[in-house]
């Protein structure tokens, strides 16, 4: 594994586009982060209380599901704020990285099980596609620590917090419809996936 590789989701022109909206982000939340800094708050932190805003959407979505979503923009919002301020504070690391990454595909996990559990969307449908999501997070990792990915892989998690928020706010629910797509993308995608990591380590 090349050393100068971070744990990233991103191939090389998305990590410049990342990179270019990091600096401006960083720009704009430093007076947030002055402060977060002078109160000793540590970005592992930030990203532990980001990571357990998701239990606020799990108990709130049967019978409040507006409350539920003011607690995915929060998880949003604390994802933000924990790499600027890892940056900030110069303590940022590739296992901070991997913290961060692993917590906010973590929480993922658990919306799409809750969103499963309330009949929300397909049981098999969504078990088959958030197993699949999480693979494919795995191999996009593992892969561009070794040898960077070069084609652009789309990434559905906002996407399907976006139908989720219409079908809260609209009763619109076009969530299965959707899941349908991004799980035959997501599929196809990892069978790529996989066969590039086999030729990387050879």
């Amino acid at each position: 594994m090349n050393n100068s590789q971070k744990f990233t989701l991103f191939n090389s022109s998305e990590q410049q586009i990342m990179e270019a909206f990091q600096k401006k982000k960083d720009v704009l939340l430093r007076p947030l982060l002055e402060v977060l800094v002078r109160l000793r708050v540590k970005p592992a932190q930030v990203t532990f209380w980001s990571f357990m805003s998701i239990f606020g959407f799990v108990l709130f979505y049967n019978n409040f599901a507006g409350w539920a979503l003011t607690f995915i923009v929060l998880g949003i919002i604390l994802d933000l704020v924990d790499g600027s301020l890892a940056r900030f504070s110069v303590v940022d690391s590739k296992s901070g990285a991997l913290l961060d990454t692993a917590a906010d595909n973590l929480g993922f996990f658990i919306v799409v099980l809750t969103l499963i559990y309330f009949g929300t969307v397909g049981g098999f449908l969504g078990a088959l596609y958030v197993l699949s999501y999480v693979l494919m997070v795995v191999l996009l990792m593992t892969l561009n620590a070794a040898e960077p990915v070069a084609f652009f892989v789309f990434k559905s998690k906002y996407f399907l917090y976006l139908f989720l928020f219409i079908f809260v706010i609209f009763q619109f629910n076009f969530l299965d419809p959707f899941l349908v797509f991004c799980t035959a993308y997501v599929i196809v995608t990892n069978i790529f996936l996989f066969q590039k990591l086999r030729w990387a380590i050879k």
